[in-house]
């Protein structure tokens, strides 16, 4: 039972996709697709498309998210395929339409296949829990975005993720969401802010301190050195081009040899910083 449940409520996706088959058989298409790995979503969109009144509305669910997702419209074609040797069955393309035509949305690229993959996702996720894993790999950072918003709704949504463009910074209620997951000695630790009850005000300056994505990628930095004022940023930079003011013989690499002095200077102190080296700007205050 337990398990019957889990399979109905809980929506797992892989990172990483299959090619979209095309080819299925007629038992196939009428049956709720498994979409772990996004190579059946056609065989879910032929089912919603043909389906109730409820499956054909959610299939225009479907249509409005990827039209918002990517500014695309996307449809169905179908044919029979029964001469081709194998068992009857059937041939489903989705396609994305643009001015000129459609194109099939195999050859559209591996964005416009995760944005369709996540538009059928979403379309019926009322109490269901939907994790998805690393959705934004293929998806560029507008769509990212939108993403974001259209995971606004009803049922619950699990992201993980390595973008800073899909961490909610939208409402006080987003600092408590935000969960970061981080090697430790003995394992995985999970790390989440501890804000206490804070005042609206407070709560304020948070969403704006998080607001730039630059800011947002420091959660998924190892180590952080932060840097006051230009001087700090612009430094080590202005110490590897002062070499190269006296013009000296270069060396048979073609470098300078006082440049290639000074960029080993800075190797060496990058490498002294544990974990790595993360560099947040900020202004002087």
């Amino acid at each position: 039972m337990l398990s019957c449940l889990l399979q109905r409520g809980v929506v797992l996706t892989d990172n990483r996709r299959l090619p979209l088959r095309r080819r299925f058989s007629y038992e196939e298409i009428w049956e709720p697709a498994e979409l772990r790995d996004g190579a059946n979503v056609a065989a879910e969109l032929y089912r919603l498309k043909s389906g109730d009144a409820r499956d054909r509305e959610r299939f225009a669910h479907v249509q409005a998210t990827f039209k918002n997702l990517t500014g695309r419209a996307v449809e169905l074609r179908a044919r029979a395929a029964h001469d081709d040797g194998q068992e009857p069955g059937i041939i489903i393309e989705p396609v994305v339409l643009h001015g000129q035509g459609e194109r099939p949305v195999a050859f559209a690229g591996a964005g416009v296949q995760e944005a369709l993959l996540l538009s059928v996702l979403l379309a019926d996720r009322t109490g269901k829990l939907l994790v998805l894993d690393e959705p934004a790999l293929n998806l560029e950072p507008t769509a990212q975005r939108r993403l974001l918003r259209s995971l606004r709704g009803p049922g619950q949504c699990l992201v993980i993720t390595h973008h800073a463009d899909l961490v909610p910074v939208e409402e006080p209620a987003d600092l408590s969401r935000i969960v970061r997951v981080a090697p430790g000695p003995s394992g995985a630790r999970v790390l989440r802010p501890d804000l206490g009850d804070l005042a609206a005000g407070e709560s304020q300056r948070w969403l704006r301190l998080l607001e730039p994505s630059h800011i947002r990628a420091l959660l998924f930095a190892s180590a952080v050195i932060f840097c006051e004022g230009l001087t700090e940023v612009k430094g080590p930079g202005t110490m590897v081009a002062g070499h190269r003011q006296d013009r000296p013989a270069r060396s048979r690499s073609g470098q300078h040899p006082g440049h290639q002095r000074g960029r080993a200077q800075i190797i060496r102190r990058v490498r002294q910083v544990p974990g790595g080296l993360r560099r947040a700007l900020g202004n002087r205050r």
